[in-house]
Order: C-alpha cells, then structure tokens, then sequence
C-alpha cells in the first residue's frame, strides 16, 4: 500500500527559538498543531529521561486527533517511526531501523527517539527528536559513541524545513491509515523496519528479563517476542519496561532521545 491515498490533515507550524519541551507547549493546542524548537531546555523521553536538545537537531511536537478505538493508541509511538524512518528514506538515507518502540537507530547508534503523551481526551502530541548537525555528545559525554546524526550519513544535507516537509507528509498518511482502522496494514509494513536481532526485554513489575528474538508487533502495538528454546509470546505492551538488542546498555538510554 502507498501513502499516497491518504487525505492530509492541514498542519499549522508554528517556530520558537527555545522552549522547555515542544510536547508540553502543544499540550493544549488544537489537532493539526505543530511546534518545532531550535532548542529544548528540559526536554524528555520515557519515564521521564532527560532529553538532550541542542541547537542543531529537529526538535518538533505534532498534536494530531486520537485515531479512534483506545487500542489503537499503543500503536501511535509506532507509526511515527515508520513516519520518520519512512521520510528519511525519501531524502535518501538507508541503513535505519525501528527499536521497539519508539527509537530509530543506525547500526548501534540513536538517530531519533519518540514520545507520545495524551493531554486531552481527544488530542495526543507526538514529540519527536533527530539528530540532524548537533553532536549530543559535546553536551554530555555520556552520550559519546550512543548516537548519530543526519549529517554523517547524508550528502548533501538536507535543511531541517526539507527534513519537515517530509516528515509532515509521512505522518499524514500514516495517520490516515489509523483513521480508517487499517491497523493491519501499518503494522505489515512495520514488519520490514525492525531489527529482528536477539533482544532482552524488561517486563513489569519487577524488572524481569527475558531473551529471544524480536518477531514484530501486533495490530494492537503488543510486542511479539519469539523466546530462546520456547514459544512465541505475545508481551501487552504496558507490560514492557525496555527492549535492547544483544550486547546494548539496559535500562539507562543513552542517548539523546529516549
């Protein structure tokens, strides 16, 4: 299936030189909202980590109307990444691929990270962060050797407008397919952008860590996990605290988007 049946939701940009956090100033803002700042003061992931946001990076919110039935908000995270992977792709950059569930990585390195929140009963904001000339690691040197940017692997290099304008038409179309609960057809064409490498997964409460090999998603946005010597399970996706590949950190992302 293509994007382009997709009927586009007018977006409404809007420019801040800094804010605190893109997500928070979209917070109450209509559907069809976007914010994008050249820089984040207190931006954030996952659980509330921080989120490096230099000036040099993409660092946007998009408040968008909530796509129906309550199951379908677990796959939200998710279809903004294959948004972002997908647009990226357009401006020529290969070599991606989605991390569960809301990071798009090169190789072992983050590229962009994810966060949808909901603030409204109909509205949620999708905050997205990539690295687009900003090196995170001068900043904080923990992030040394976690990340990557845009600019390393693409020449010549887009303008962050280029970046957006892609981006923007992506999301619209993935949005639409929410819309008309094509659910199933998002989640097959997520198939292809994962990383089906080992993974181990944190699972709540409690933290428990379980092995295998990373077998896609649900229609619902539950993770698929084949387990090392035993049988495919189906992981609610609440119930999932982290996923990293074999050989990465654990529950502290590194990196500037979480």
């Amino acid at each position: 299936m293509t994007a382009s049946r997709a009927t586009h939701p007018v977006w409404h940009v809007e420019h801040v030189a800094a804010t605190a956090s893109t997500n928070d100033l979209t917070a109450r803002r209509p559907a069809g909202t976007v914010i994008v700042a050249d820089r984040q003061t207190s931006g954030r992931g996952r659980h509330g980590r921080a989120w490096t946001s230099d000036l040099g990076g993409l660092w946007c919110s998009f408040a968008v109307a909530t796509p129906g039935p309550t199951a379908r908000w677990a796959l939200l995270p998710l279809a903004a990444g294959w948004a972002l992977r997908t647009a990226l792709g357009d401006l020529g950059l290969t070599g991606t691929h989605l991390r569960w569930p809301n990071d798009l990585m090169i190789g072992p390195r983050k590229l962009a990270g994810i966060l949808v929140e909901r603030f409204q009963p109909d509205t949620a904001v999708i905050g997205i962060g990539l690295n687009l000339v900003n090196t995170p690691g001068h900043t904080d040197p923990a992030l040394v050797g976690t990340t990557t940017r845009l600019a390393d692997h693409l020449d010549p290099m887009p303008s962050r407008e280029a970046v957006l304008k892609a981006l923007l038409h992506r999301l619209s179309s993935t949005l639409e397919w929410l819309e008309r609960d094509e659910a199933a057809t998002l989640t097959a064409e997520l198939d292809s952008a994962w990383s089906k490498t080992p993974v181990r997964v944190a699972l709540r409460p409690g933290g428990r860590v379980v092995t295998g090999h990373f077998a896609g998603i649900t229609p619902t946005g539950d993770l698929r996990l084949q387990e090392s010597g035993g049988p495919l399970r189906i992981l609610p996706a609440l119930d999932v605290e982290w996923l990293r590949e074999e050989g990465e950190l654990g529950i502290n992302d590194l990196g500037s988007m979480i």
